[in-house]
């Protein structure tokens, strides 16, 4: 049991909530009733998440000594040396093919498109994770990948505001991740072109105009037109309270660790999700 926990945290199983984003596009367009494309998108999130699972060992090899040094990082599972390089680069090399191979088999549209996120993620992992600013701009391009995975396999062209919402709120949630970095300024090379000023400021400009930006699209002409409601601004409650209650956890609580680990731990942030999500697809739908 103990080997399959680690083997999951190598694989970072709770990363894939990450990957729910495919099915963003189905659920805009009005059209998760249809089944077809829901099967189809359910076998992009598996070849996806295998993927990513590649990508994710991939770092872990390649900051191998950075992590060593770190508090937290160095009980993952190859700095820890309960697996080893050459057993977690076979691993890896089997996920990126039976990723690759599923994708071929079933959505073949979309294998430029994780080409393009493997790419990315090398040259992330590789090099531009060092530079500042830069860092934080592929993490959000790579939320914004998977949208278009799920726009490829389903048909739907996604809409301007989907993508520059999502654009921003992946900024904003990697700029709160370098929040948590500066407590180990010295296991990171880039994090000392940040400070805590220079991010809080950021955070909350990036919230603002997340804000701004929803409550704008809920009351948009076109959105409003094509959804048939004219209430969708109500929603915008939500957003504001998942906003909030986010700056509260990373400065109140001093809690910005990954995104997905705050999901997964803070019910009140769960649960304000999930009543936007209600809320939202019971209007538009």
């Amino acid at each position: 049991m103990e080997k399959i926990k680690t083997v999951f945290n190598l694989l970072r199983i709770k990363q894939y909530v990450k990957n729910l984003f495919i099915f963003a596009p189905l659920i805009f367009a009005q059209e998760f009733k249809n089944i077809d494309k829901i099967e189809l998108l359910i076998i992009a999130f598996i070849a996806f998440s295998f993927v990513a699972s590649f990508v994710y060992i991939i770092n872990d090899i390649l900051d191998k000594d950075e992590d060593i040094n770190h508090p937290i990082k160095k009980t993952r599972a190859i700095p820890s040396g309960l697996i080893s390089i050459k057993i977690a680069l076979g691993l890896a090399i089997i996920l990126l093919l039976s990723g690759i191979i599923i994708s071929f088999a079933y959505i073949p549209q979309t294998l430029p498109i994780i080409g393009l996120y493997v790419v990315i993620n090398l040259l992330y992992s590789r090099w531009l994770k060092q530079i500042s600013l830069v860092d934080i701009v592929i993490v959000a391009i790579c939320y914004l990948i998977r949208l278009f995975v799920g726009s490829t396999v389903t048909g739907v062209i996604l809409s301007p505001w989907i993508i520059i919402m999502t654009f921003l709120l992946a900024m904003f949630l990697a700029i709160a991740k370098r929040r948590d970095d500066l407590k180990y300024e010295n296991v990171r090379t880039c994090i000392s072109s940040y400070n805590r000023q220079f991010i809080d400021v950021s955070m909350s400009i990036m919230a603002s105009v997340i804000i701004i930006c929803y409550i704008l699209y809920t009351i948009s002409p076109e959105v409003t037109g094509r959804f048939d409601c004219n209430y969708l601004y109500v929603t915008s409650i939500f957003v504001l309270l998942g906003i909030l209650r986010y700056l509260q956890i990373v400065l109140i609580d001093e809690n910005s660790c990954s995104p997905t680990e705050i999901y997964l731990k803070d019910r009140i942030l769960r649960i304000i999700i999930f009543l936007w999500i209600a809320t939202f697809i019971g209007m538009i739908y």
